[in-house]
């Protein structure tokens, strides 16, 4: 039995698409005969406990120690250090001192390593705190993206922006990944029997998702603002969870706009929560700025949702799929989508999710993406390249 071991430097609900996708990857290995392990860290300040994965997976959490911005932790590079060898190294991520133990690791063993980039070297997120960006490129990071057997990217978008970059090593391009067996039975709950009270028999758009800078939640605000007016039954549902001083931040701007009553805010949800408010909204938004991929967009089309989305992601042919709007990032194009999504019958936007779901069956299929990832160890180890590994 072949083993791969996946090491992330954080795996809290709060960290949004990496822990969804990294959960789907490591089960799905596991079902396909795979001996996974999962290494990680927690006891950031002001952050949840890491997930607990099922037993199927090697699951090992360390405390993540000083300077927790850095991401350092002597109890994991001492684990990684004692424990037996696997046959290949999955890292995920960037930034975290975590991340360079596997590394050091996969280079003392003469084994095989990837590296998921998982947006981190967008333009856009380069551009945020870039002294420190600088300072520990220069330090491990880009030695660790020179150095990989392979870049793990989960859109064509990302493997340009690497290339653009300079890095030359080979290129997997597997998108995360939608787990249709794992739907949470709340989908298909009646409307009226929703966990949030305050939503019963009020129609919604939703935006779950991190609150961060990056998501353009301004923007969805902003946009809200100006076309709320015209459909006072509908409410804007605002469900994840930030730093609590931004939290507040947009929690401000929604009441100097007047929108208290029009917005209904949720932190952190449960997955049957989740998976009702992606089933049940009119349309799902993400207005993001950036985006490598965008799981929420994946997750809301597998519901059977559609989505209104930003130029800034990788999802432009939801319009031609039938199954989304795309808007530029100004508070006015995204108000321009807003409302023509908005004057939509019931039973054009169900028919457009249905479209949507279909797709993501098509091309996001978690067994699909389990799959790619196998054949991509697969040729680490010596065997036939995959037809989606770009190389220079």
């Amino acid at each position: 039995m072949s083993t791969v071991e996946h090491v992330i430097g954080i795996f809290s609900p709060e960290h949004g698409g990496p822990v969804v996708s990294l959960t789907n990857y490591a089960l799905g290995q596991a079902a396909a005969g795979w001996k996974v392990r999962v290494r990680t860290l927690e006891g950031y300040p002001n952050v949840s406990p890491a997930v607990r994965l099922p037993e199927s997976v090697d699951q090992q959490v360390f405390p993540v120690g000083w300077p927790a911005l850095a991401g350092r932790s002597r109890p994991l590079a001492r684990a990684l250090r004692r424990e037996s060898s696997p046959d290949v190294y999955h890292l995920h991520g960037a930034w975290l001192r975590a991340l360079s133990y596997g590394f050091g690791e996969a280079g003392r063993r003469r084994r095989p390593y990837l590296v998921e980039v998982n947006g981190t070297f967008q333009p856009y997120e380069l551009a945020r705190k870039p002294w420190r960006k600088r300072l520990f490129r220069r330090w491990f990071q880009d030695r660790i993206f020179r150095e990989a057997s392979c870049l793990h990217v989960n859109s064509r978008k990302e493997a340009r922006e690497m290339r653009s970059l300079g890095f030359r090593a080979p290129i997997a391009v597997i998108p995360a990944g939608f787990d249709f067996a794992a739907r949470s039975a709340a989908a298909g709950r009646d409307p009226a029997s929703g966990p949030w009270p305050e939503l019963e028999g009020r129609p919604f758009i939703l935006y779950l998702a991190r609150l961060h800078p990056n998501k353009g939640v301004e923007l969805l605000l902003e946009a809200w603002r100006h076309v709320q007016a015209a459909h006072p039954d509908v409410v804007l549902l605002l469900v994840g969870t930030g730093e609590p001083g931004y939290v507040a931040r947009l929690h401000r701007l929604a009441d100097d706009a007047g929108l208290a009553d029009r917005c209904v805010w949720k932190g952190f949800v449960s997955e049957d929560e989740k998976s009702w408010a992606f089933a049940h909204a009119r349309f799902y938004c993400l207005p993001s700025f950036t985006e490598n991929f965008g799981n929420t967009v994946q997750e809301a089309l597998g519901h059977g949702t559609p989505v209104l989305t930003t130029d800034a992601t990788p999802w432009l042919e939801l319009p031609a799929l039938g199954c989304g709007w795309i808007a530029a990032c100004t508070a006015a194009a995204i108000g321009e989508q807003l409302a023509v999504a908005l004057s939509l019958p019931g039973d054009r936007l169900r028919a457009m999710g249905r479209a949507g779901e279909a797709h993501v069956a098509r091309e996001f299929s978690l067994s699909s993406v389990v799959q790619k990832q196998i054949a991509t160890y697969n040729w680490l180890l010596g065997g036939p390249a995959p037809e989606d590994l770009l190389f220079p």
